[in-house]
């Protein structure tokens, strides 16, 4: 028996407790409890399938149109999709659906809720290929803070404030064309497990809580045998 995509898509990784762990919940937890939560959809691919050409892509694809028909009940078509001034795309006609995808590695989620949202992910990789990016995403504080940590904490912290940066900046539509501004005290920031090694921080407006759904990395996208 063949199983399609969605009959997947209930189906969360076991074992690891802290799998899809959001840290760093903001402040306003009743405000958070009267906005609808925003679902973070997540997949990995395997070694051999990250490497080839437009697949992360185009998971990311399918994570928002699966999300868009669990949630909306829309059949969403890739001409239902248009970008902003600034490249962000968005769903023509329909502002009560927000979105935003990223890939890095191996790694593709997607974004879904009703109010403005950015969400970037982060392999983590060695610093020393790193140094122009970390003058420009770090403050002076910041990276003498940095250097003080061991190189695995180091990797941590950087790419932490790397995502976080990413996420504000696509969560606004502005994006990084006007630089490496620092986004402060706009919306909310937080960070969700994926694995070690990687950095995946979502943004949003206002509060929200955030659910995390993950795809299991061993299945096919267009089906699998059971």
């Amino acid at each position: 028996m063949r199983k399609g995509w969605e009959d997947f898509a209930g189906e969360e990784k076991s074992g690891d407790k802290s799998l899809g762990e959001v840290k760093g919940f903001p402040a306003g937890e009743d405000e958070a409890e009267s906005t609808p939560p925003v679902t973070v959809w997540a997949r990995k691919l395997s070694a051999s399938e990250a490497p080839r050409k437009g697949a992360l892509s185009r998971l990311g694809r399918e994570l928002l149109f699966l999300g868009v028909r669990r949630r909306f009940g829309l059949e969403l078509r890739e001409e239902d999709l248009s970008r902003g001034a600034y490249g962000k795309p968005f769903v023509k006609d329909r502002p009560d659906i927000q979105f935003n995808i990223s890939h890095s590695g191996c790694w593709a989620v997607c974004a879904l809720g009703t109010a403005p949202l950015g969400i970037d992910v982060q392999e983590h990789r060695p610093l020393h290929r790193q140094e122009r990016l970390e003058e420009k995403i770090l403050n002076e504080r910041e990276r003498e803070f940095c250097q003080r940590l061991p190189e695995e904490e180091r990797r941590k912290f950087f790419y932490s404030r790397w995502a976080r940066l990413e996420a504000w900046a696509k969560g606004t539509g502005r994006g990084l064309s006007g630089g490496f501004r620092r986004p402060e005290g706009t919306g909310s920031c937080q960070e969700i497990f994926l694995e070690e090694g990687v950095s995946c921080v979502l943004w949003t407006e206002v509060p929200v809580r955030a659910e995390v759904k993950f795809l299991p990395e061993h299945k096919e996208m267009k089906g699998a045998e059971e």
